[in-house]
């Protein structure tokens, strides 16, 4: 296997435990809204407008959530990785991404 698609599969995966372990915070009132929002970030096209939309997100869904961000904050250098990929451009990643949760 090539180190970008192995470097691909685990940021894919990263991501996808990602939304996952964030999701298990959200209760389910509130989860479709909270992962739409969520999708934001990782539909970012760059680093910088994801941590703008992080931010967002915080302000949004703290009050109720901030565990669930904390955790984007914590692991945002592996996740940071998704967004340098060259694969990140093809759009069908968010989507097989979102498929995942």
């Amino acid at each position: 296997m090539h180190t970008a698609q192995r470097s691909h599969d685990i940021n894919y995966s990263s991501t996808v435990h990602q939304i996952r372990n964030s999701c298990r915070y959200v209760v389910w009132k509130d989860k479709k809204e909270f992962t739409t929002d969520m999708k934001d970030v990782y539909a970012a096209p760059t680093k910088q407008s994801a941590m703008a939309t992080l931010d967002a997100l915080y302000a949004e869904w703290s009050a109720k959530y901030a565990y669930a961000i904390k955790s984007w904050r914590k692991n945002w250098e592996e996740l940071t990785t998704f967004f340098d990929s060259p694969w990140r451009s093809d759009r069908s990643s968010t989507r097989q991404i979102s498929s995942k949760i």
